[in-house]
């Protein structure tokens, strides 16, 4: 009967089909599980100091930090006609207290009623009061306040030096409450080659900039995005035609749909080799059953296509009733 021809074809199709039925399901599973864990792992975290990240295209990041650089640096980006490829702002505080040193006594005003010079003690420090009568200066205390700062602090005589100045006692405590803004950005000049900037201000009380650090030290060190790895679970469809010859030296051309199940490459979707691939297809009329132990990307060396992959595969053909060995081109999907 003349439709048992077309029994391999839709062998063939429903296996197609049923692939890819699987493979979308797997596919869209792990998006939607990579798109949470990706939303988690980029949401701020500011006690260890991770940003919020949002992945955008790079004109948008360039276009947004342009407008928030000064003018200088944006004549430096301008010149070199680089491209902001990241742009990182953030706002920082610093807090910390000193506390008074303890064993000082409080401020006690102790008066001493003079005639001559000659009744004042050896060693003391004195102030006049309006009314003539003369006070011995136990404590000197002093407070500064602004928006870096809430100091105090006290000084007590405590003689003399051998240079015959007077010795202080002194004592000091604070709250320090700074706050900072950063700016950093990298960009990509022309020829690939990346730069890095980093501006740094002190905030007053209300946000606005009063100064600008000075830079002593920056180093970046950055690397590639992601380095070649082996993902042993990866697993595809493809189409490959070609052509294969028995083991009876008989050709013909060939048609195969098959899965990879492993990758090797710096993403899921940036992959030079696929390993261990099992297929199914025909020769002429009749099935044929295929494995490879690999595939090259020929695509990521070539212009114009960057999916096309060299198949070597061996094989049984139910038509031949024998082994064969061949290979072809190929499509991922």
């Amino acid at each position: 009967m003349n439709f048992l021809k077309y029994i391999p074809w839709v062998i063939i199709v429903l296996a197609v089909a049923s692939l890819a039925i699987w493979q979308w399901r797997v596919a869209t599973a792990n998006e939607n599980l990579l798109t949470t864990r990706t939303t988690e792992l980029q949401a701020a975290n500011l006690e260890i100091g991770r940003a919020h990240t949002q992945i955008t295209d790079e004109t948008i990041v360039h276009k947004i930090a342009m407008a928030e650089l000064d003018e200088k640096l944006k004549a430096e980006i301008k010149k070199n006609n680089a491209l902001v490829v990241m742009y990182a702002s953030l706002e920082a505080k610093y807090n910390t207290i000193k506390k008074r040193a303890e064993g000082l006594a409080a401020t006690v005003e102790a008066l001493q009623n003079a005639t001559t010079i000659a009744d004042l003690p050896v060693g003391k420090l004195f102030y006049k009061k309006d009314d003539g009568t003369l006070s011995e200066v136990v404590k000197i205390s002093w407070k500064q306040n602004d928006f870096r700062i809430d100091m105090e602090g006290d000084a007590t005589p405590d003689g003399f030096t051998p240079e015959k100045t007077i010795k202080l006692k002194t004592s000091i405590a604070y709250a320090l409450h700074q706050r900072f803004k950063v700016q950093v950005i990298e960009t990509m000049l022309p020829n690939k080659v990346r730069n890095h900037y980093a501006k740094l201000w002190e905030l007053d009380d209300k946000g606005n900039k009063v100064g600008e650090l000075q830079l002593t030290d920056f180093q970046v060190l950055a690397g590639e995005t992601f380095p070649s790895k082996m993902m042993w679970w990866d697993p595809k469809l493809d189409l490959m035609v070609g052509g294969v010859a028995s083991t009876k030296l008989e050709g013909a051309f060939s048609f195969d749909v098959g899965v990879s199940f492993s990758a090797y490459g710096k993403t899921k979707d940036d992959i030079t080799w696929r390993f261990f691939r099992v297929g199914i297809g025909s020769t002429r009329e009749n099935l044929s059953f295929s494995v490879s132990p690999g595939a090259y990307n020929l695509g990521k060396n070539l212009p114009l296509v960057s999916n096309l992959w060299i198949t070597p595969v061996v094989g049984y053909s139910l038509e031949w009733k024998t082994f064969y060995f061949g290979g072809g081109l190929s499509v991922v999907f």
